[in-house]
């Protein structure tokens, strides 16, 4: 027993072809092991290993940790970023998503240390099986990442999250360029039941995602200002401003149509992405998600001449960016439009074009009908400034009859769908099965 290795004696006499190792443990007791090993040298890499976990607990304890305790140190340390007010609620909704998936793959009692660059390229070739797209799966790794460096930190890990998460797993976000015009919109509410359809409304009108219209309260109404329980970033609470007659008929019809109980405006909406779906298949328009309501608020603000940062404050963002480049980005037929309402007068012609008298300095001077014309602007509607001038927005003053009233069947259109083509216009009477 000199090399702390030894052979057992069994009940027939015989010794075990099976060696044994002792060691002496942190506090100096004496522990006996099967090192599980017939052949010696085998044996004296396991009793090696031993000894070093007996010599330095912290590295035992990262030996035994799993993957498991780690992602719940993730979850309590987001949780308490949450009571610190550094983070949102929904941020721990996030990781606990992500989390799960990570759990159903390597199991709850993976050991960290076996976790290596061929485990994590299994986990994502997995995944793509399944027709995960990769964004969702660069997000997983995302957390898996921030749960391997706080493990690393408190000591549970000795291994390094660069080597073994792969360096370009980070797929270009390509953003939705989906918007419903209003002829879209109608037939969409008009095939919707009437909770489902008020909640629709609600989020086109106001910019609400689907978290912050299961939020929406009646109270939120007050007046031309609806106030939006956001919660991802503090910028999206917020007092959206009702500024044009489309939000406040939206709105209206929200109030009118939503059925949920007590103050909140709207029931639960289970599968609200299956059930999107399945309405545009019935009124025939492409595929929508919530997430193009928002897009289509933006469209529709900017079209009628909003400033982008005043639209930037309706949306909650702190600056443009998102706006220009994921929310409002037009096509070139949409952009010619939006370009005839900003720079037309009345008369069509280009702003700035409409004769004026020069004054002594050379500059045109507003003729008395421009005057007047300024003197008359509604409150609400900005001027020619930098952003150009709102024109044209009065024509989608539709009244109360132009929204469609929802449908009371799940599986057939609604009375004004029945009665409108995707274009707006009149047909007749459609059969429903």
């Amino acid at each position: 027993m000199s090399d702390h290795l030894f052979r057992r004696k069994l009940r027939n006499g015989k010794l075990s072809k099976t060696l044994y190792c002792w060691a002496k443990d942190e506090t100096g007791k004496i522990v006996k092991r099967s090192t599980g090993c017939t052949d010696r040298a085998a044996a004296k890499l396991y009793l090696a290993n031993l000894e070093r976990r007996f010599a330095d607990p912290v590295a035992a304890a990262a030996q035994s940790t799993t993957l498991e305790a780690t992602l719940a140190l993730l979850i309590a340390d987001r949780e308490a970023l949450v009571r610190a007010g550094k983070r949102s609620a929904d941020t721990v909704a996030y990781y606990k998503k992500k989390c799960a998936q990570l759990r159903a793959h390597f199991g709850d009692d993976f050991v960290l240390a076996r976790l290596t660059a061929q485990e994590v390229d299994k986990y994502i070739d997995a995944r793509r099986a399944v027709g995960t797209a990769e964004a969702t799966i660069a997000k997983e790794l995302g957390a898996l990442r921030a749960a391997l460096r706080i493990a690393k930190r408190r000591g549970l890990w000795a291994g390094d999250h660069r080597v073994i998460l792969p360096l370009d797993f980070s797929p270009e976000y390509t953003p939705g360029t989906r918007w419903l015009p209003e002829p879209e919109l109608r037939l969409l509410l008009g095939t919707l039941t009437e909770d489902r359809a008020a909640r629709v409304a609600y989020s086109v009108a106001t910019s609400a995602n689907f978290g912050e219209a299961d939020k929406a309260q009646r109270n939120d109404v007050a007046g031309r200002l609806v106030h939006i329980r956001g919660t991802k970033t503090a910028k999206r609470l917020r007092d959206v401003p009702l500024v044009f007659p489309w939000q406040e008929e939206l709105v209206a019809y929200a109030l009118e149509h939503g059925k949920g109980e007590g103050e909140n405006l709207f029931a639960p909406w289970p599968n609200i992405r299956r059930d999107i779906h399945a309405a545009c298949e019935r009124v025939e328009i492409a595929p929508c998600s919530t997430n193009d309501f928002r897009r289509t608020t933006a469209h529709w603000l900017r079209r009628d001449g909003m400033p982008k940062e005043i639209a930037a404050l309706v949306f909650g963002h702190k600056g443009t960016k998102m706006l220009d480049e994921v929310y409002a980005v037009p096509d070139g037929k949409e952009a010619l439009d939006w370009a005839l309402r900003w720079f037309s007068n009345d008369r069509g012609k280009p702003v700035g074009k409409e004769g004026g008298r020069k004054g002594g300095n050379g500059r045109t001077r507003r003729t008395d009908r421009q005057q007047k014309g300024r003197e008359k602007r509604p409150l609400g509607v900005p001027g020619p400034g930098i952003e150009p001038g709102t024109r044209g927005f009065s024509s989608h003053v539709h009244g109360s009859g132009w929204w469609p009233q929802p449908s009371k069947r799940p599986d057939q259109l609604g009375r004004a769908a029945e009665r409108h083509d995707a274009g707006g216009k009149p047909v007749g009477k459609k059969r429903t099965a």
